[in-house]
């Protein structure tokens, strides 16, 4: 995957047909239960329209 120009492309089949999902994970889920409240722990991934492939960035910022 590249981000050149702020632009996101497929790193499985290079289409520019991507978008950027954030969704809970099991901490989030885990905190409603346990706390009553849920914390703000998303895990980010990827998804290609095109080739319908889903992958998340394991780059460290």
């Amino acid at each position: 995957m590249s981000k050149n120009n702020n632009e996101l492309t497929c790193k499985y089949c290079g289409s520019d047909n991507v978008v950027k999902k954030k969704q809970a994970g099991y901490a989030t889920l885990l905190s409603i239960f346990l706390l009553g409240l849920p914390l703000p722990l998303f895990k980010k991934s990827y998804y290609c329209f095109d080739c319908e492939k889903e992958w998340k960035d394991n780059k460290t910022r």
